[in-house]
């Protein structure tokens, strides 16, 4: 029972780290969109 346990915390934690990179190259898309729009606009 207790491996099973391990394994679970094991994939929770794999599926947090997923989450953590996409919203890390979305926040990057957002910011470069951003960018872009303020230096068309200069």
């Amino acid at each position: 029972a207790s491996q099973a346990r391990f394994h679970i915390k094991e994939i929770v934690k794999a599926s947090i780290d997923m989450v953590g990179i996409w919203m890390k190259l979305l926040l990057g898309d957002i910011l470069m969109t951003i960018y872009a729009s303020i230096f068309a606009m200069a």
